[in-house]
């Protein structure tokens, strides 16, 4: 089993907690590789699930993170679904809050 970890161009290699997961799912046979997102010569398709991990500039350029993550859905196991992830990027949520 493959699984990518969506990252960003400032956090190629994840984050503490991050390496933390991908040494563990190693540990157990998986193959586990940090990917950046906004990166045009990924192969999405060819891991088995992709984990939105550490894609902290997602903000910067929201309509193309939203369309690489349904794009990313269509292809593979997105294990952050499409839907949440546009409802959690218009922080509209937080007005029910109070």
């Amino acid at each position: 089993m493959k699984i990518f970890f969506a990252t960003c161009i400032e956090k190629p290699n994840g984050t503490a907690d991050d390496c933390l997961l991908r040494d563990q799912l190693v540990s157990r046979g998986i193959d586990a590789e940090f990917k950046i997102w906004t990166d045009a010569d990924v192969v999405w398709n060819e891991a088995q699930h992709v984990l939105i991990r550490s894609t902290w500039d997602y903000h910067r350029q929201l309509p193309d993170f939203l369309s690489w993550a349904k794009s990313v859905e269509s292809v593979r196991t997105l294990n952050n679904p499409f839907q949440l992830i546009k409802w959690n990027a218009s922080k509209r949520y937080l007005l029910d809050l109070h």
